[in-house]
C-alpha cells in the first residue's frame, strides 16, 4: 500500500460509524492498516539483524524490545517472523498490503519450526499458494490449509517410510502453566508407539476405574460433563503407569539412574515442621508444592545439604573451569531462573557464566557464577554486555550503548 491509500484508510476508521455495515468497514480499514504496520516492524528488525551481522554488540531482540516494550518472548519472536517473511516473500506481501496478518506469519512460523533447511525451501515454492490462503482464510483455518500443504509435500507414501518418518517426528514438551499453576504435557507420536501407550492407559483405567474396592464399591468422581470426566481419569491413569513404571517394585532393586529426579530447595526448618516467616522453598521444574508433600517426598529421597560456610567447601578455584555439582546445587538454591534482566528461563535451562571470564584469570568459584540462559549468555560473549556481582548476588548488566540495568536477587533468601 502507498501513503496515499493508508492516508485514505486512516481517514476512514477516524469518521463516526453508526451502523453495523459502517463499523464493519471500519474494522476491516482498522486492519489493514495493522497489517502494514506489522509489515513495517518486521522491516526494521530484519535491519537491526543486518547490523548485527556487521556489529556484534547491536542485539535485535535487546532494540527491539526496548523501543516497543515488548516482552523477551515477543521479542524473539519478532526475529522469528523476519526468517518467516525472508522464506516466504509472498506472505510478507500480502502482510505489506493487508491481505495477511501477523498471525497468519505465526502460523507458518509454526508449521515449519520444525523442518529442515531443505524441507523449507522445497515448501516455500509454494509462497503464492500459502499467500492467497494467508488472504481469504482466518489465521486457525489457514493453520490446517498449511499443514495439510506440508503433509502432501513431506510425507513418504511408501507405508515402511511414512513410520520412520513419523518416529523421526516424534516430540514431547512440558512446562508449568504460570495461571493455574498446573504441570502440563504436549506431544506426538508415531502410531505404534502411540497404540503402546493408549492400551497401556487403558489397563489402569479399567483397573483404578472398572475393579470393585474391598467393600464392593468403584471408584467415584463428581464430574458432570462425560468428557470432563473421562479426560480427568485418562490423567489419572497415565501418572498411576508412568509413576509405578519407574518405582520397578522393591525401592531396593531399582537402578538409582532411571529414578526419577525432583529436586527441592527447602530450610531445615520448614522441612522438620512447617512453614514460618522465612521458609526457602522452590521446586527445581517451577511446580508449587505444598510443605506436608515435599515432607512425604523427603522419607524417600536423597537430601543433599547446601551450607554456604566452611563446612562445605564449594569453591575451587582455578582447579576445575566448570562448575562442580556442589556448585550447580548451590546456584540452583539462590535461583529459580535465568539472573538476566526480564527472563524467566528455568535454572536446569541455563549455564553458569563466570563473571570474570576463566581465560582472563577468573576462579570457578560460586562468589563469581551467575547461572544464565542461551540468550542471555550470548549477549555477554558475543554481544558486547557485562556483568558485575556484588556481595548481596545484585547483578549490574551494562549494554553496549552504556544502560544499566539492575537485576537484584530473584529468590528472597539469596542475598542473605
Amino acid at each position: 500500500m502507498n501513503s496515499t491509500t493508508i492516508d485514505q484508510l486512516i481517514e476512514s476508521v477516524t469518521a463516526e460509524a453508526t451502523s453495523p455495515p459502517a463499523i464493519r468497514d471500519q474494522l476491516r480499514a482498522i486492519q489493514k492498516i495493522q497489517s502494514w504496520l506489522d509489515a513495517k516492524k518486521v522491516t526494521a528488525t530484519r535491519r537491526l539483524i543486518e547490523l548485527h551481522r556487521v556489529d556484534a554488540s547491536i542485539i535485535p531482540e535487546v532494540e527491539y524490545a526496548q523501543a516497543t516494550h515488548a516482552s523477551p518472548r515477543d521479542a524473539l519472536r519478532s526475529a522469528t517472523r523476519v526468517g518467516i517473511a525472508d522464506a516466504f516473500p509472498a506472505i510478507e506481501k500480502s502482510l505489506r498490503e493487508g491481505g495477511a496478518t501477523i498471525e497468519h506469519v505465526d502460523v507458518l512460523a509454526a508449521v515449519t519450526q520444525r523442518l529442515s533447511t531443505l524441507q523449507l525451501e522445497s515448501f516455500a515454492r509454494f509462497g503464492d499458494e500459502l499467500a492467497e490462503l494467508a488472504a481469504a482464510q482466518p489465521p486457525n483455518t489457514f493453520r490446517k490449509s498449511s499443514a495439510a500443504l506440508l503433509r502432501r509435500l513431506t510425507t513418504p507414501t511408501d507405508e515402511t517410510e511414512l513410520l520412520e518418518h513419523q518416529r523421526r517426528s516424534a516430540f514431547l514438551r512440558h512446562w508449568i502453566d504460570s495461571r493455574t499453576g498446573m504441570w502440563c504435557l504436549q506431544g506426538e507420536f508415531d502410531p505404534e508407539t502411540g497404540a503402546r501407550l493408549e492400551a497401556r492407559i487403558q489397563a489402569s483405567l479399567e483397573r483404578i476405574f472398572c475393579t470393585p474396592s474391598v467393600d464392593g464399591s468403584s471408584i467415584q468422581d463428581d464430574f458432570t460433563s462425560t468428557v470432563a470426566r473421562q479426560n480427568h481419569r485418562r490423567a489419572q491413569a497415565f501418572a498411576a503407569n508412568e509413576c509405578e513404571s519407574t518405582r520397578g517394585g522393591s525401592s531396593a532393586t531399582v537402578d538409582q539412574r532411571t529414578r526419577p529426579e525432583l529436586v527441592v530447595v527447602i530450610d531445615q526448618q520448614t522441612l522438620n515442621s512447617a512453614r514460618h516467616s522465612k521458609t526457602r522453598l522452590s521446586v527445581n521444574n517451577g511446580a508449587t508444592l505444598p510443605v506436608a508433600t515435599v515432607q512425604r517426598l523427603a522419607c524417600d529421597a536423597t537430601i543433599s545439604p547446601v551450607i554456604f560456610n566452611d563446612d562445605l567447601p564449594i569453591d575451587v578455584g582455578r582447579r576445575y573451569r566448570t562448575a562442580t555439582q556442589k556448585q550447580i546445587n548451590a546456584l540452583r538454591a539462590l535461583y529459580e531462573s535465568c539472573a538476566g534482566p526480564d527472563c524467566d528461563v528455568r535454572y536446569d535451562y541455563c549455564e553458569p557464566h563466570h563473571i570474570d571470564h576463566w581465560e582472563y584469570g577468573g576462579s570457578t568459584d560460586v562468589n563469581n557464577l551467575l547461572p544464565l540462559c542461551l540468550r542471555h549468555h550470548r549477549y555477554l560473549h558475543e554481544g558486547g554486555w557485562k556483568v558485575s556481582l556484588d556481595e548481596t548476588r545484585r547483578a549490574a548488566f551494562i549494554l553496549p550503548d552504556g544502560t544499566e540495568i539492575v537485576v537484584p536477587p530473584k529468590v528472597p533468601w539469596a542475598s542473605t
